[in-house]
């Protein structure tokens, strides 16, 4: 069963969604809802609607500067998906359907660390891959802010 949010709900997600260390007391403010109100509404939609409270990283300036989606078709979906739980350098990622089975959202410091990456890569039973990198963000994270 799929549930409609109600606006109330939606209302606070979005200021969430734009700065989720904001305090209630300022949306309070800019709402015109009790503080005693968001906070239920914050708890109920932290078991209902929210999966996690997080931060956007900038990483170039922490040293990683080569960044890629990687596309994958596989016949053998397990292996890869524990090659995906145990690397650190893949982000997120997604299962597919389609034409591919995965999406890896991948972060380095250097082509050289890209490099030996897919060399692990290749050992794994990939029928196809394609990569793309990316050269900067033009919208992150914006649904619902």
């Amino acid at each position: 069963m799929i549930k409609i949010i109600k606006d109330k709900y939606l209302r606070l997600l979005r200021h969430l969604r734009k700065n989720a260390r904001v305090p209630l007391t300022n949306i309070s403010k800019l709402t015109g809802t009790p503080i005693s109100t968001l906070h239920d509404r914050l708890k109920l939609s932290e078991k209902n609607y929210i999966t996690k409270h997080t931060s956007l990283i900038n990483f170039p300036k922490l040293g990683f500067k080569v960044r890629a989606n990687i596309l994958l078709s596989t016949n053998d979906n397990a292996k890869v998906n524990d090659f995906v739980l145990m690397n650190n350098n893949i982000n997120s990622a997604y299962n597919l359907q389609g034409n591919h089975n995965f999406l890896l959202d991948c972060v380095f410091h250097d082509l050289p660390e890209f490099n030996e990456f897919m060399v692990d890569l290749s050992l794994l039973p990939i029928l196809t891959k394609e990569v793309y990198f990316i050269n900067g963000d033009i919208k992150r994270e914006a649904f619902l802010a």
